[in-house]
């Protein structure tokens, strides 16, 4: 890894190569609110080959105590 950033709303990671194949990334989350959410689709797309993407399936995550 080359780089991250982690804010409120996203999670940046910046890799200069990988090799083919899948992959799983994960981060830590905290719970303040007990609620239901929709954790939206992770999305990755290269920097130098316009067109290069990929992306996760979303998922809806329950709060509760």
């Amino acid at each position: 890894m080359e780089y991250s950033a982690y804010g409120d709303g996203q999670v940046l990671v910046v890799y200069q190569t990988l090799p083919q194949g899948s992959f799983t990334l994960r981060t830590r989350m905290r719970a303040t609110i007990q609620s239901r959410f929709t954790e939206p689709p992770a999305q990755v797309e290269t920097m130098y080959q316009a067109g290069v993407t990929g992306s996760s399936d979303g998922a809806l995550v329950s709060v509760r105590r």
